[in-house]
């Protein structure tokens, strides 16, 4: 999506259309359409247009922000241009003085021909119909209200009686509020919306764009609770997300202070994934642009505040760390997103992000402190670090983040080659032997939380007080499984027969207090862990999916493989799912995938089925030369040729003949697909 320039303009291709922005005026043109009037007024006044900036130019998205000003008032109005048919616009103003504000429109969106307007209440969208041509306005994020300071936002509320509104004249859509709203000096009001645009005349534009708005598709019902669908009209801002209040094991953080985490990540305000690393998942799933929209968005955002050593700070100050303290959780999680952003589009410089990333964990301190050698040629990654007047001070040594930064160098491995990211896995991989001689197992398989737990003098000032004081409960049990399934990302290519059998242990040890109910995770871990321990570890393991997944909680889009979270690299990845009535209980979920096989487990969460079909459908080159049926509880464990046929262009039909309820079978389907 490259820009040019060939006057004063600024000229920006997307899947929308072209657009041509004028630097001086303001004024946008869409190739084919004509003129295209946003804009953004308080109080019945129009904003004027100040000037226009380019922040992000690339082949995959273009953002262009006009700056707009007003009497008591300043305002932003961000254009975001993908090469999906989705153009989104992101309006924020921020009164400068006090100010009452008796009526805003977060944007207004005209159509110059346009001679009738619509709006559907249910879904929060309108259509503007003009002579040829149609665009449809969805709000995106209501009207929301916040302060800010140094840190983030505080004192934020979403505007609920927010409408989209119709103009009389037929011609506009505008976001706005029913009721007056005070705003103090530098507090801002924002809102967002994306357009589509179609044939006035045209049934498919106006399915197309409530494909795009409702929550209706089953697999969003299933995987993403109301509550945090929502969540995506609140956490966004022009060029991120921000994450949700965090208060969970940090009393002294205020409970309305948001975190300004580029990826939006619910640390531990969530018991599951949630769509802030889901993106592309759902994009998949759904076939709904704005998922992918969205997911390149946060990869920007990530390249944009990555730092000058290749990690992430953290967003907030805790009491007990300084300025410019490195969150590895951030890191680690950042460069598996955009390890994912890269798979999903090709673009180099997720890669390159990624590659820096990299650099922050293998690197000799200083620059970045993301390891400590606790053995020749074993690194523990580290949980922060930070710098002081006196330099580089070390910080705590927990699992999940060691796991997690294990997981990311042997994935970028995968991808590239790079010796110093495989050299970096590898030497993850032998700390976490090191630390399994030392105790960071315990006899029954649970895993600790941190090193300081088994050797005290490995404490560190800043190690959290709910380590010793259990502010988070059960948390190793949490990690107990999370970890188990980061080293398993690593272990499928730098195989490590330790670990693997203390992963087996792990899991041993989580199954059966979850049976008893004294253990559990979060964020879906579970479903996840047990999935691919099936394929990596042991069959049987498959044969906790439907008591795990009694707990809606514990759904997730994840689990269906087609993330780089779970994905292994460079094998093209079956869509499959049930069709008709059983789609609505029978679960796959993944299990293996290498190159000629694919294995996944169906799980029926509700009532006895018979004569399940499962469509599979198949990625460009890739035949299904065979399917089979596998039982995790048989004895010994053996494979039943299961019927299938053709289902149309790249798809076909398994048949399951019966499945009851809270069962499970593992379906192998044998693959003819192109060499590497």
């Amino acid at each position: 999506m490259p820009n040019d320039r060939p006057t004063t303009m600024i000229g920006v291709t997307s899947g929308f259309g072209r657009l041509t922005f004028d630097p001086d005026t303001g004024s946008v043109e869409v190739e084919g359409l004509g003129s295209l009037d946003v804009g953004v007024s308080v109080n019945g006044s129009r904003l004027r247009h100040v000037r226009t900036e380019t922040s992000i130019e690339s082949p995959l998205m273009g953002r262009i922000v006009q700056h707009l000003a007003g009497d008591g008032a300043t305002a932003r109005l961000c254009w975001d241009a993908h090469t999906t048919e989705n153009l989104h616009l992101y309006a924020s103003v921020r009164a400068e003085s006090a100010l009452a504000v008796e009526r805003v429109e977060l944007p207004r969106v005209v159509l110059e021909d346009a001679a009738d307007a619509a709006v559907d209440r249910a879904d929060a969208s309108g259509v503007l119909l003009g002579s040829s041509a149609a665009i449809g306005v969805a709000v995106k994020k209501y009207p929301w209200l916040a302060s800010w300071n140094d840190v983030g936002a505080h004192g934020h509320r979403t505007l609920a009686d927010s409408v989209l509104v119709a103009g009389s004249d037929g011609d506009s859509l505008a976001v706005t509020t029913a009721f007056p709203v005070e705003l103090s000096a530098g507090q801002t009001l924002e809102a967002a919306v994306f357009l589509r645009r179609g044939e006035a005349d045209s049934d498919d534009f106006r399915a197309a764009l409530r494909h795009e708005v409702r929550y209706d598709h089953r697999d969003e019902v299933r995987y993403i609770p109301e509550g945090e669908f929502a969540e995506q009209r609140v956490w966004e801002i022009e060029d991120r997300w921000l994450g949700p209040p965090i208060t969970e094991g940090a009393l002294h953080r205020p409970y309305d202070q948001l975190i300004t985490r580029p990826l939006g990540l619910n640390v531990l305000a969530r018991r599951r994934f949630t769509w802030s690393n889901e993106d592309f998942s759902l994009w998949r799933l759904t076939g709904k642009e704005h998922y992918r929209d969205s997911g390149i968005k946060k990869a920007f955002a990530l390249i944009d505040t990555q730092n000058r050593h290749g990690g992430w700070y953290e967003g907030v100050e805790f009491m007990n760390l300084p300025p410019e303290h490195h969150h590895m959780y951030d890191t680690y999680i950042s460069g598996m997103f955009l390890l994912d952003a890269y798979d999903a589009t090709g673009y180099d410089g997720f890669l390159q992000a990624a590659e820096r990333a990299v650099g922050f964990w293998v690197s000799n301190p200083p620059p970045a402190n993301g390891h400590v050698e606790v053995a020749e040629g074993a690194w523990w990654y580290r949980w922060g670090g930070y710098i002081n007047e006196f330099g580089y001070t070390d910080e705590r040594c927990v699992l999940n983040t060691h796991s997690g930064a294990t997981a990311f160098l042997a994935m970028y491995a995968e991808r590239t080659g790079d010796p110093d990211a495989r050299r970096g896995a590898e030497a993850g991989l032998a700390a976490m032997r090191w630390g399994l001689e030392r105790g960071i197992q315990r006899g029954d398989g649970q895993f600790l939380y941190c090193l300081s737990q088994i050797d005290p003098t490995l404490e560190r000032p800043g190690d959290p007080p709910y380590i010793r004081l259990d502010l988070v409960p059960q948390i190793e049990d949490v990690y107990t499984v999370a970890s188990s399934y980061r080293l398993m990302m690593a272990l499928r290519s730098i195989p490590d027969p330790v670990i693997t059998a203390a992963i087996g242990r792990a899991l041993d040890y989580w199954w059966v207090g979850h049976r008893a109910g004294t253990v559990y995770t979060y964020r879906a871990y579970s479903a996840i862990a047990f999935g691919v321990a099936a394929g990596e570890i042991d069959l049987r393991y498959a044969m906790a999916l439907p008591e795990i997944l009694r707990d809606r909680e514990q759904f997730t889009s994840m689990q269906r493989g087609l993330s780089s979270f779970i994905a292994p690299h460079g094998l093209p990845m079956p869509y499959v799912r049930a069709r008709g009535r059983p789609g609505r209980f029978v679960e796959p979920i993944f299990v293996r995938r290498r190159r000629g096989e694919y294995l996944f487990a169906l799980v029926n969460t509700e009532q006895p089925m018979r004569n399940i079909p499962i469509e599979v459908g198949l990625p460009t080159g890739v035949s299904l030369r065979g399917a089979s049926l596998i039982d995790p509880a048989g004895t010994p464990i053996e494979e039943v040729p299961a019927s299938w046929a053709p289902g149309g262009e790249r798809t076909a039909i398994v048949g399951v003949e019966e499945l009851q309820e809270f069962a499970v079978v593992v379906v192998r389907l044998e693959l003819d697909e192109p060499d590497a």
